[in-house]
């Protein structure tokens, strides 16, 4: 990390809560961003919308995640810049979770994460982080039409085509492809 604060919301003392709870705008600095070991990074700063309500010892965040991340293109590895635009909705309970903590948080809504906050901070940053995260695609691509790169030589058949000859297919599926073009004769 560089030598960029972590912005007060980052860590959040609990005990210290407004009782008419917390509303938090501002952004995420993308250096702040730890992401890079999933192969993802921020393409500018995030924006981050969030109330937080105490009710009694529970935490509850409602918010809003906004911004742009950085990742490669499944098929030719370009950069791509892919939106975040991501809701938050969580409850956090203090402590270790019981088995009681986890039967309750499995059985409400499926779009609320259940989480476990060590008194009296709770880690605001990592809940970001997580949130934006999931609400990105598993491959991201530069475009639909995108031709990747040749498997042989490793030219980018977006910009230019090779040389290279067709690999033979795998001799196992013959007799099905075989079989395939029968039937549609």
């Amino acid at each position: 990390m560089s030598g960029t604060r972590l912005p007060k919301w980052a860590q959040l003392n609990v005990r210290q809560m407004p009782e008419e709870g917390l509303q938090i705008e501002d952004e995420l600095p993308a250096d702040l961003w730890t992401g890079a070991e999933e192969g993802i990074l921020l393409a500018a700063p995030l924006a981050v919308a969030l109330a937080c309500v105490k009710r009694g010892d529970r935490v509850e965040v409602e918010g809003r995640l906004r911004g742009a991340a950085r990742m490669e293109c499944a098929r030719c590895l370009r950069p791509v810049d892919v939106p975040i635009d991501a809701p938050v909705h969580a409850l956090y309970m203090p402590g270790d979770p019981t088995e009681d903590d986890v039967a309750i948080s499995s059985k409400d809504e499926e779009d609320v994460y259940f989480g476990w906050y060590e008194p009296p901070d709770l880690d605001l940053l990592d809940e970001v982080r997580q949130v934006a995260v999931v609400s990105l695609p598993h491959r991201a691509l530069c475009s639909e039409g995108c031709r990747g790169l040749c498997p042989s030589c490793g030219a980018d058949l977006n910009e230019e085509t090779c040389s290279c000859e067709a690999e033979p297919g795998d001799t196992r599926w013959d007799k099905l492809r075989e079989f395939r073009n029968k039937l549609k004769e």
